[in-house]
């Protein structure tokens, strides 16, 4: 009888989107100071935000596709603060767009994320960065970064060219598993249904 009655709450949990919450389990290391405004709001309005930053040497500035949750609802939002190097001031608007996204895509974004359990992937300091010798050496490429935040902290996951990588030295999860959240994402934003509010 004791079995039965643990079993149910967990198949909730896994499986109900509207119940589901982003946790990070002990060992992870949850910071508390978010250092952007926008990252800021997102956790104070909302009860998670996932937050796909991607950027490069060639355009470095904020660059946020944001996955919030607040209650049963999901919001998709675009962020892009363009910083003009040759001028000392920021040039465009500091707010959040919402993005118009089917409901049912955005429940997938969630799938993908919850699957590849990214608010908890484990650290790999050398898999983020490069292989292992020097076998394989790439510059100039992008950077896969995200933020997975909720009201207690957050984890800030940065990989460099996870994609080129994980091909001249494949083995690692977490960089096949941050890869797949990015193609989503992505895709999310730029399908032909989504459009800025």
């Amino acid at each position: 009888m004791k079995t039965s009655i643990l079993l149910i709450p967990l198949f909730c949990t896994t499986c109900c989107f509207g119940q589901k919450q982003i946790v990070f389990r002990k060992g992870i290391n949850v910071l508390h100071n978010l250092q952007h405004h926008v990252l800021t709001r997102l956790q104070k309005d909302f009860d998670f935000s996932i937050v796909y930053a991607p950027w490069s040497a060639w355009d470095s500035s904020p660059n946020y596709y944001i996955l919030a949750k607040k209650g049963d609802s999901l919001f998709a939002f675009r962020y892009h603060q363009r910083i003009m190097a040759d001028i000392p001031i920021e040039i465009q608007d500091t707010g959040l767009h919402q993005v118009k996204v089917a409901k049912i895509t955005l429940e997938g974004l969630l799938k993908t994320i919850i699957k590849n359990d990214l608010s908890n992937l484990k650290e790999e300091t050398n898999d983020s960065h490069g292989c292992p010798g020097d076998g394989c050496q790439i510059v100039d490429a992008a950077h896969k970064c995200f933020y997975i935040i909720n009201k207690e902290g957050h984890r800030y996951l940065h990989y460099y060219a996870p994609d080129y990588y994980e091909g001249c030295c494949p083995g690692s999860s977490a960089r096949v598993s941050i890869s797949k959240c990015a193609k989503v994402f992505v895709k999310t934003f730029m399908y032909k249904g989504a459009y800025l509010e």
